[in-house]
């Protein structure tokens, strides 16, 4: 196992800023560093907040057939539906968030919907129940341990992902370790230790006019303004919201009213 220094806490715990992102951004020695994010801050998937009520997955420690109805409800074909639910009908091709730009070719749509990705479903029985026993465990190990990221390990030293940046707000997408993310905020911690992963350190709209022609073709940049916006806007964050609350009336048995 390759050895890592650990990191410092950066500002002494205190939660981190739109000022602090523009720091650490060029700072030489930010590698060195993990920061604490508010959870409000905080987003996994294709939009979900990590906060009670707005997270899917934390509505399993609830209800345990709260996990069944977001699975079996939530299937989107592509991403811009999976962020707009639905309510943009325009043309997008992928599961992929339009930013993953690699060189080498990503698997399809079928081929992602159908695979490892837990963002949505449709899954298999067998990892739906691995999902389960896997958030279960994860609580019980750091009910038990505590919660010290360098005792991990190489490459799992913490929780990492990048920011958006829009305006003077910012959103963190967590990328790796979203399920001890689940876990932390189940415990009742109030904001996430995490790093920044270098590449992308941060998305913003002018990030997006630059990879315009190269991740994505030019026509297509409307669409992909359209899905930044989608984190940062406070209707579809309600939705959300509702859906989540629907499926745990599902899960309980209880009639889900449709207006």
């Amino acid at each position: 196992m390759e050895y890592q220094k650990p990191r410092k806490l950066y500002q002494q715990g205190q939660p981190i800023t739109v000022k602090d992102i523009g720091l650490l951004a060029i700072a030489r020695n930010s590698h060195e560093f993990y920061f604490n994010i508010p959870i409000e801050k905080c987003v996994w998937g294709y939009g979900w907040r990590y906060a009670k009520g707005e997270h899917p997955l934390l509505s399993f420690f609830d209800v345990d057939q709260s996990m069944d109805e977001f699975y079996k409800n939530y299937q989107p074909s592509n991403t811009l539906e999976a962020l707009t639910l639905g309510l943009d009908k325009r043309f997008w091709h992928s599961l992929e968030l339009p930013w993953h730009f690699d060189v080498e070719s990503k698997l399809d749509v079928k081929e992602r919907k159908y695979g490892q990705n837990q963002h949505l479903g449709p899954v298999s029985v067998e990892k739906l129940e691995y999902e389960k026993y896997r958030l279960k465990k994860l609580i019980q190990s750091i009910r038990e341990n505590g919660y010290n990221p360098d005792k991990f390990g190489y490459p799992n030293l913490h929780i990492c992902g990048y920011f958006l940046l829009k305006d003077n707000d910012f959103l963190f997408y967590i990328e790796g370790g979203k399920h001890r993310a689940i876990a932390l905020v189940e415990l009742g911690y109030t904001s996430l230790p995490v790093v920044a992963i270098p590449e992308p350190y941060f998305i913003s709209h002018d990030v997006l006019t630059g990879l315009a022609g190269i991740a994505y073709p030019t026509p297509a940049l409307p669409i992909v303004q359209t899905i930044f916006e989608s984190y940062f806007d406070l209707q579809l964050r309600e939705q959300r919201k509702q859906l989540v609350a629907d499926w745990m009336r599902r899960a309980r048995g209880e009639s889900v009213v449709v207006f």
